[in-house]
C-alpha cells in the first residue's frame, strides 16, 4: 500500500484517536435513547426470541426501509450487554471514528 506510508498513517491515527477521545470526552452521561433506538432495541429483542426481520427499520416516508443489516449488527451488542443501549452506543461511537479512515482512502 503505497498511499499508506508511515507518516499518513501516523497522522490518521491521531486524527482516530483524536476522534474517539471526543468522542468518549462526556460518555456515558450523553447516551441519547430516543423513539428510533427504542424502536431498533425492540426489533433486536424480536430477532433475538427467533421472529428473524425481512425488512429494516421504516422511512419518513413510510413506503420504504432501510436495509435489516442494521438489526443483526446490533443483536450480538443486545445479546451480550443484557439488552443495554450503552453498549450499542459505545460500538457506534467507535464505529463513527473509524470512517476517518473510509474518507481517506476515497480521496
Amino acid at each position: 500500500m503505497v498511499f499508506l506510508r508511515r507518516g499518513r498513517l501516523l497522522i490518521l491515527l491521531f486524527i482516530f484517536l483524536s476522534a474517539v477521545l471526543l468522542r468518549f470526552l462526556y460518555f456515558p452521561d450523553n447516551t441519547y435513547f430516543g423513539f428510533d433506538q427504542a424502536r431498533d432495541a425492540f426489533a433486536v429483542r424480536e430477532i433475538l426470541s427467533g421472529h428473524f426481520k425481512i425488512t429494516g427499520p421504516p422511512t419518513a416516508t413510510g413506503i420504504f426501509h432501510h436495509g435489516v443489516l442494521y438489526y443483526y449488527l446490533f443483536a450480538p451488542l443486545y445479546f451480550f450487554s443484557g439488552g443495554d443501549p450503552v453498549a450499542v452506543s459505545l460500538f457506534l461511537r467507535v464505529l463513527n471514528a473509524a470512517g476517518i479512515f473510509l474518507l481517506f482512502l476515497i480521496v
